[in-house]
């Protein structure tokens, strides 16, 4: 299983939208899953994503999990998580 993912930031942000960028967890076929309190996005093989259509003056949790994608079309594995 990989390590969870590292320096994990926010990189920009206005009312609607956060950017969070992280550094890549070490293995091969890494994904991630981010889980928010408002949408979920899995086999997200990038180190950073944009969330958008946010409301203005709400707290988000913001959970991202590191994990290696079946490549047979099987069901991911997500065992680690940063936050």
């Amino acid at each position: 299983m990989p390590l969870p993912p590292t320096n994990i930031q926010l990189t920009q942000k206005n009312s609607t939208s956060a950017s969070i960028s992280w550094n890549a967890s070490e293995g091969i076929d890494i994904y991630y899953k981010i889980v928010t309190t408002s949408t979920q996005t899995s086999n997200y093989s990038s180190t950073s994503i944009t969330l958008n259509s946010l409301l203005p003056s709400t707290l988000y949790k913001v959970s991202i999990y590191a994990g290696v994608n079946n490549p047979i079309g099987g069901n991911e594995t997500y065992e680690t998580a940063g936050i």
